[in-house]
């Protein structure tokens, strides 16, 4: 699992991004997506991947975040 969070101020302005493990508890999810993983070496297989997108409140913090899960078992 990738998670890409964006941590906003109070306007709404992208403050801090990261793509580090986080201690989110609850995220609101906005949309779903199946996507396709592309390796950079195409001999190696396409992978289906569901995207999840939402927002995200921890403490004082408010975000958006993204989350990237394989969609089939290796």
């Amino acid at each position: 699992m990738l998670v890409e969070q964006t941590v906003l101020d109070k306007n709404g302005v992208p403050q801090h991004y990261s793509m580090e493990p986080a201690e989110i508890k609850d995220v609101m999810l906005d949309k779903v997506e199946l996507a396709y993983f592309l390796p950079q070496d195409l001999k190696e297989l396409i992978q289906p991947v569901f995207i999840f997108e939402g927002s995200f409140n921890y403490n004082d913090l408010k975000g958006k975040a993204i989350i990237y899960l394989p969609a089939i078992k290796s």
